[in-house]
């Protein structure tokens, strides 16, 4: 009933399963790992797609699906696209639907 956990930090510890949620969540990358300005997500899988909005480094945002190189995330109330890349949480090769 336990659950190993790594935090972006690289730390990990044991967490007793009726403490997380079933929710899917990841993080926009630290800004050490990014530039330090707000990134951008889009309304597809497209770096020419419409922007949306901007999102900020470590912010928690619920993850919806992932494909190649992109995934749709909600946060602050706005959905849409980034870039893989661009977030902690999800594995490299990894889809969602």
């Amino acid at each position: 009933n336990w659950r190993k956990v790594r935090d972006f930090e690289g730390g990990e510890g044991w967490v007793h399963q009726s403490l997380l949620s079933g929710s899917r969540t990841v993080m926009i990358r630290p800004e050490d790992e990014t530039p330090a300005d707000a990134l951008p997500l889009r309304q597809s899988g497209d770096a020419a797609a419409r922007l949306v909005a901007r999102v900020e480094p470590q912010v928690v945002a619920s993850i919806d699906k992932c494909f190649a190189d992109w995934c749709r995330i909600e946060a602050g109330g706005y959905r849409g696209w980034i870039e893989r890349n661009l977030l902690w949480g999800i594995y490299p090769d990894e889809e969602l639907n």
